[in-house]
């Protein structure tokens, strides 16, 4: 039932990356969203700014693909544009409105 919607492959790279943490980190999860997507298999852009906004208190702007999906279908946004250039151009805009 579950099969060829990529969740076995997201479940076996989130328990690669929960091994990771225990072995090579001593338990400790990398404090920062780009230290988790660069070192943490299974661990997305979103996913990491999520955890380390979260846990950590990181300033960081997300945005989940589903809002994206919406915004780029729903709104002026025009042109063979990608999802992620969308997400792209929303990190940046809020990135800049932060100032992070």
């Amino acid at each position: 039932m579950w099969s060829g919607l990529g969740y076995y492959s997201r479940a076996r790279r989130l328990h690669e990356g929960a091994q990771k943490v225990v072995n090579e980190f001593s338990g400790e999860m990398p404090r920062t969203a780009d230290e988790m997507q660069k070192t943490l298999p299974g661990v997305g852009r979103y996913t990491a700014r999520a955890i380390a906004s979260i846990a950590f208190g990181e300033v960081i702007f997300t945005i989940s693909f589903a809002a994206v999906f919406i915004t780029h279908n729903r709104t002026s946004i025009q042109g063979a544009c990608s999802h992620r250039r969308v997400a792209t151009l929303f990190d940046r805009n809020a990135e800049w409105l932060t100032g992070t």
